[in-house]
């Protein structure tokens, strides 16, 4: 399956979904490790050097065409129907390539909520068949909201390898929460990634799933 419309170029350091105070780098080639496989998604982790804070990545499959893809990150205000624990999202500026969102995210209590603006670039690969999305935290580019605690850091990818039929997708995810406990952050963050894809799947099922 062929991208459509022109090829785009974007800034890898798009995502700063980065955390503390170096870039955290997240492709497939990094040393994963699985944690869990299915028949419909395949878990892994990854160890980060000098943070407390490991980073997770979820595989699978969706059929959907790129156009519907792409959609899903263009429609900012449906994030929470499949991004887990999603209260709101909002874009504060950009294009259907690039943009700066705002985000809410549920906590479990008595935590408060958690926030964060994200610059999120879509790009399409040189070959016409896979695409990118990739995520920025951008901590300091929002003043503080009452009632909420502001996520230290985050890097994000989507890899998106696209067939007839459908795509092979895998969302890579390093955040840092704030002042929660390690195990717990984990936990989040891990099945953060798995149920995002889980969601898609749902909504883009394949025949032989």
């Amino acid at each position: 399956m062929a991208l459509s419309g022109p090829p785009f170029c974007y800034a890898t350091a798009v995502i700063e979904f980065v955390l503390l105070s170096a870039a955290i780098s997240l492709d497939l080639d990094a040393d994963w490790r699985l944690l869990d496989r299915s028949a419909e998604i395949t878990t892994y982790k990854l160890d980060i050097t000098d943070t407390m804070h490991d980073a997770y990545r979820a595989d699978g499959r969706v059929c959907a065409a790129q156009e519907d893809l792409f959609a899903l990150f263009r429609n900012v205000e449906d994030f929470a129907s499949w991004l887990p624990r999603t209260v709101s999202a909002e874009r504060l500026e950009g294009d259907d390539f690039s943009q700066m969102i705002y985000v809410v995210s549920s906590a479990p209590w008595p935590m408060r909520p958690r926030d964060m603006a994200y610059r999120i670039d879509l790009g399409i690969g040189a070959d016409g068949g896979s695409a990118t999305v990739t995520v920025e935290g951008l901590p300091e580019q929002v003043p503080p909201r009452k009632g909420r605690a502001r996520i230290k850091g985050a890097t994000g990818l989507w890899q998106i390898a696209l067939h007839d039929g459908g795509a092979d997708l895998s969302f890579m995810l390093h955040l840092d929460l704030g002042r929660i406990p390690a195990v717990f952050s984990a936990r989040s963050v891990h099945h953060a990634v798995r149920d995002a894809l889980a969601n898609l799947q749902a909504r883009f099922p394949c025949a032989d799933h």
